[in-house]
């Protein structure tokens, strides 16, 4: 029977745990037998010693050579790893204030795109030595640009003159050369080319109003009946009435004519003048003429000696025109119309014979165009001139209920065609009773036998109002 010690030693050589045991590749070269007292000793290190794995579970659990290779790959995973995390912290960060301030920073905006305005119209050119009339005044005002070189620059000098002084009335020094001067017996405009438009006094040369910024080169400085019209190079037109005795007022500022420009071509501005009511006419040099209305604040197209309808349009209608005005009298229509002639003949170039079913039809719009074309323009005589025209037209043609229209709107309500609506009518157009209109037209239509039951219908009514209607107010 084995003894004590024996069996000891074999219990425990089979309760042997294999983290102890060298790897089965490796040889020891020396084996040292292992005696009782060292085991008793190992075993007790073992149960004092807390449970704590030294190596890596993995390398507990698989054991052997496979655990020690997975440990080294694991190891040099976290080296990689760390290594890029310190290439990482070598990048410089912000701090939270650099930050903070990095946010609060705005980016350097875009330098702005400079729009250089387009110029519609050609500038006025300043000349050395030149003379201005005055509007109804023998005075005139001798211009002298750049007679002097200044330290900043050229001095100009514009002299009132009357011609029963031997001396100019009064002088003024200009930092700037004049390109155009206009004036009246109480107000001089000069235009210089500082972009700039002084009014002036003729009394003792003393400014108006401060310079006026036109914001660009003057292109036509024009006065017409008392009114000052202005016209930059960039199409800014601006009118001014210089007439009473109180300071200069602009009647209206800085208006584009922009919309007038041609589709092809340049844009050339052959005559401008003023009506009555301060209200700018232009003629270009596209043959076409054009009015502005402050009322409405639009361009009305007045003239237009390249329209097709007007060109196929009755030559005797078209040439009654001329018959306007005998005395020489300005009329704001025909002048307009006559500098917007662009030399071609109107009329030339027919599309249409006169015969033609089309030439009726283009008579009577021409006709129309010319009629409210002189109600906007508030000229008496000419409206007067084209609603003649037309009702002459109208019963030449046999064009009943044209003609019937326009007599029932000059006869206005009667006792049986009242109503609330018909309380806005006038008793006057432009100044003319409208049924002194409508006798002259009855008196046209008379000569049309097949119009004699219109005219007696319209007549009767005629004869037979009611006036004052307002009686007539209070019926149910």
């Amino acid at each position: 029977m084995p003894s004590f010690s024996s069996c000891q030693k074999s219990r425990i050589i089979v309760e042997r745990r294999d983290d102890v045991v060298v790897p089965p590749n490796v040889t020891p070269a020396k084996s040292t037998p292992t005696t009782s007292s060292q085991i008793s000793s190992i075993t007790s290190n073992k149960s004092n010693t807390p449970n704590t794995n030294l190596l890596s579970p993995s390398v507990t659990e698989s054991g052997g050579f496979t655990g020690l290779v997975s440990m080294v790959e694991k190891m040099e995973t976290r080296k990689e790893k760390e290594k890029e995390k310190n290439d990482s912290d070598k990048t410089p960060k912000l701090s939270h204030k650099a930050k903070r301030r990095k946010l609060s920073v705005c980016p350097e905006p875009a330098e702005p795109e400079v729009h250089t305005p387009r110029l519609l119209l050609p500038p006025l050119s300043a000349n050395t030595a030149s003379i201005a009339r005055l509007w109804r005044s023998n005075n005139y005002i001798r211009i002298e640009n750049g007679v002097q070189k200044g330290t900043h620059g050229y001095i100009s000098v514009i002299k009132f003159i009357s011609p029963d002084e031997p001396k100019p009335l009064w002088e003024m020094a200009l930092g700037s050369e004049v390109v155009s001067c206009v004036g009246t017996s109480t107000v001089i405009a000069v235009a210089t080319s500082d972009h700039c438009l002084r009014l002036v006094s003729c009394v003792g040369g003393e400014l108006m109003l401060p310079p006026i910024a036109l914001g660009a080169p003057t292109s036509v400085l024009k006065l017409s009946s008392g009114y000052l019209l202005v016209v930059t190079t960039t199409g800014r037109l601006s009118v001014w009435c210089l007439s009473g005795s109180g300071e200069p007022r602009a009647l209206l500022s800085n208006e584009s004519v922009s919309p007038l420009a041609p589709q092809q071509g340049e844009m050339r501005i052959k005559d401008c003048s003023v009506s009555k009511s301060g209200e700018p006419l232009l003629a270009l040099s596209s043959g076409k003429a054009y009015f502005h209305s402050s009322r409405h604040n639009s361009w009305f197209l007045i003239g237009n000696h390249n329209d097709p309808v007007q060109r196929n349009a009755h030559s005797g209608y078209r040439n009654t025109q001329r018959s306007l005005s005998p005395t020489g009298e300005s009329l704001p229509l025909k002048s307009i119309q006559a500098a917007a002639l662009n030399g071609t003949g109107v009329g030339a170039n027919r599309g249409v014979g006169p015969t033609s079913e089309l030439a009726p039809l283009c008579t009577l719009t021409y006709l129309d165009s010319q009629l409210s074309a002189s109600l906007a323009l508030g000229s008496q005589q000419e409206y007067k001139f084209w609603l003649l025209a037309q009702a002459r037209f109208l019963v030449q043609r046999g064009l009943e209920k044209r003609l019937k229209r326009l007599c029932e709107e000059l006869l206005g309500p009667t006792h049986t065609s009242w109503s609330h609506t018909s309380s806005n009518w006038e008793e006057e157009i432009l100044g003319l009773k409208k049924h002194s209109l409508l006798e002259e037209i009855l008196q046209e239509a008379a000569s049309n036998l097949k119009l004699q039951r219109l005219v007696t219908e319209i007549r009767d009514q005629l004869t037979s109002r009611l006036f004052p209607i307002i009686d007539n107010v209070n019926m149910p």
